[in-house]
């Protein structure tokens, strides 16, 4: 029996919280570098598309795809909790599934910024990660807020809670923020890169 109530717990604090935004950040930087390199460059950014715009685009059209791909995942994973008969799942699922789709859009957002930033994006998100998400978010105070790892687990910890509608909300709302924030500078970046294009041959 306890068994099962781990394994909820694993899928709050390791897959939620962990895994999908890591995975999230690493995809996302890894998605604007490509757009980048010279050979899309070359030929992109010659069209009447202004960077702003190609920026925004390109960010919701990933997002798309990384929330069919973790939709999926979490699909699995609900599954194998069904099938293992973990008390409360079901009845957490909609809560999970909000906390995956913010966290998604949260540090695809993030991973966009530090992939405009720098090729070496995955040091920077450990770097974002061990002194944010890890240090910061452990602190017992109310700068413990700034870790958007932080606010999603507290927000799923509110299942059995009476004020877990404001705690949503306000978690939502926060994470909106945040990615909105982390776009618009990865946007203003972008818009003032200079490319040097493609080396003749």
């Amino acid at each position: 029996k306890q068994g099962p109530q781990q394994y909820l717990n694993w899928v709050i604090s390791f897959y939620v919280v962990f895994l999908v935004p890591a995975m999230a950040f690493l995809s996302a930087g890894g998605a604007i570098r490509d757009e980048l390199k010279s050979t899309t460059t070359d030929y992109v950014f010659t069209r009447p598309v202004r960077r702003p715009v190609f920026m925004v685009g390109r960010y919701l059209a990933h997002l798309a795809c990384v929330q069919v791909d973790f939709l999926c995942a979490l699909a699995a994973v609900v599954g194998v909790g069904i099938h293992r008969e973990v008390p409360g799942l079901l009845a957490a699922v909609p809560l999970l599934l909000l906390a995956q789709v913010m966290l998604i859009a949260a540090f695809s957002a993030l991973g966009f910024l530090c992939g405009v930033l720098t090729s070496r994006y995955a040091i920077v998100g450990i770097v974002y990660g061990a002194v944010i998400e890890a240090g910061v978010g452990q602190i017992p105070t109310q700068i413990s807020q700034l870790s958007m790892t932080h606010q999603a687990t507290a927000m799923l910890l509110t299942l059995t809670d009476a004020a877990a509608e404001a705690s949503v909300l306000s978690t939502t709302g926060l994470l909106v923020l945040f990615s909105a924030t982390m776009l618009g500078l990865a946007a203003v970046i972008f818009t003032r890169l200079e490319f040097s294009g493609q080396q003749p041959a």
